[in-house]
């Protein structure tokens, strides 16, 4: 239901870059130089599927890059911050 899932701010961030516009009501940024923006797109991708409450949830996730797998971190509602991997940084807003 729509209670459960806060409602995103659509703003970028300060210090993130954006990668992908909207899907599902989510954007997604990169907040550090080493995390690509196929693997922030990833990072979405699996938020998305695990459906969390609160934004909090432990990812495991594939890099398209690397063809690496990753866990991933994330915490926030209205934006999610998710850290792991290699120094990885990606925002959901």
């Amino acid at each position: 239901s729509s209670s459960t899932r806060a409602k995103r701010s659509g703003k970028l961030p300060s210090g993130a870059k954006k990668c992908y516009g909207p899907e599902q009501g989510v954007a997604v940024g990169r907040g550090t130089d080493v995390t690509s923006c196929a693997f922030a797109g990833a990072v979405r991708d699996a938020y998305l599927r695990e459906k969390p409450k609160g934004g909090k949830a432990r990812l495991e996730v594939r890099s398209p890059v690397t063809k690496k797998n990753y866990s991933m971190s994330c915490t926030g509602a209205a934006v999610t911050r998710c850290t792991g991997g290699n120094d990885a940084v990606v925002v959901l807003y």
